[in-house]
């Protein structure tokens, strides 16, 4: 599997390409702005994007989205339950950046557990961790984790903004990311990649959920 991490935008969203080695044959998750940037590195990489696939709907994660689906003319795969957050794009880009949105980028189709949304080849099943936003995914196979703003490097997602709830968010961590083997490599949503390994010895929030303390 190849994996490409793009930080765009003013709060460095990571935007991954994630393809085919052989086929080249890709997925865009998180294109959360500079679509010009995320296209040139495509174009580098001889890659040919399949669809656009978001681990959650808040707005710095979509701000690249339809740039990038007309000019690929691929569709927009989002999370089932992430609808009503990715309506509210354009209201909440323009309050926190004042940015202006003509409207939210449209879904094509919704995904949910137990989906396999990686390119032919390969697998990255999608795993619903709502907590953070009200239903968001992670997407775990050979041997990695896109975990979205779910787990970063050494802590976890907000979940002080609206639809988010600690205990949720924490009871996500539990069923998906403990039973993670250590090699596992953890691709955030913002901030530097990890692995399960490192979490386990410096996540403060992991090691509480292992200890059986929340």
């Amino acid at each position: 599997m190849l994996v490409e991490r793009i930080p765009v935008g003013p709060l460095q969203v990571n935007c991954y390409l994630v393809a085919h080695p052989e086929t080249r044959e890709a997925i865009i998750v998180d294109p959360g702005d500079e679509p010009e940037r995320i296209s040139a590195r495509i174009r580098e990489l001889g890659l040919k994007p399949l669809r656009i696939v978001n681990t959650h709907c808040h707005f710095d994660h979509v701000l690249g989205v339809q740039a990038l689906k007309e000019e690929y003319s691929i569709p927009f795969w989002i999370p089932r339950g992430e609808e009503a957050l990715l309506a509210l794009a354009p209201q909440v880009a323009a309050e926190w950046l004042g940015r202006f949105l003509a409207a939210a980028p449209e879904a094509d189709a919704l995904i949910s557990e137990g989906q396999n949304i990686a390119p032919p080849g390969l697998s990255l099943v999608v795993y619903e961790a709502p907590g953070h936003s009200p239903n968001g995914c992670v997407f775990i196979g050979e041997g990695v984790c896109f975990s979205g703003d779910v787990v970063f490097a050494g802590s976890i997602g907000r979940y002080d903004l609206p639809g988010a709830d600690f205990n949720v968010l924490m009871q996500s961590i539990r069923r998906i990311f403990l039973p993670l083997p250590d090699e596992t490599v953890i691709y955030p949503g913002h901030g530097p990649p990890t692995t399960m390994r490192q979490e386990r010895m410096w996540n403060p929030f992991i090691q509480a959920l292992e200890h059986g303390e929340e």
